[in-house]
């Protein structure tokens, strides 16, 4: 009898030691899981400027990608205002070429006329022999033949 007591409590003492085995694995387990959260809190909190940074650069180039996307279609608008004015401005090139006289003999004698267009540009000597230089543009070329039609016009 009294063997299978001390047998039982043999048994029991095992028992409870190996329960308390567990108990103290899980007591490391829940230690080490507190000092992951320990960890994981420290690296937040340095962490929290950088992402408060980069929030405030992504804010910051949306805001500049939206204001670049107002400038972009601005430029295509004027662009396009542009092109439509060139058309304009050589139809009427047209228009004062197709209206001018035939010949050439209304310039005054000491006016000439200078043209290089390899270079794009074309020079109005006048009477006075001051010189009017044009280059390619298209406002200059409308100031450049309306400037040659005033002169042919001066003299008839």
């Amino acid at each position: 009898m009294t063997s299978t007591r001390h047998g039982e409590a043999r048994s029991a003492l095992r028992e409870v030691q190996s329960r308390h085995q567990d108990i103290q694995k899980i007591e490391r387990t829940i230690t080490e899981l507190a000092q992951l959260f320990n960890e994981m809190s420290i690296m937040i909190e340095v962490q929290e400027s950088a992402i408060d940074n980069i929030e405030t650069k992504a804010q910051e180039t949306e805001t500049q990608m939206e204001s670049g996307l107002q400038a972009t279609e601005q430029a295509v608008v004027k662009a396009r205002s542009a092109r439509r004015k060139k058309w304009y401005c050589i139809g009427l090139i047209v228009l004062i070429i197709g209206t001018a006289p035939p010949s050439s003999s209304h310039l005054p004698s000491s006016a000439g006329l200078l043209s290089h267009p390899r270079l794009g540009f074309n020079i109005l000597m006048c009477s006075c022999h001051c010189c009017h230089c044009h280059c390619r543009k298209t406002r200059d070329k409308v100031a450049f033949v309306s400037l040659w039609m005033m002169s042919i016009y001066a003299t008839i």
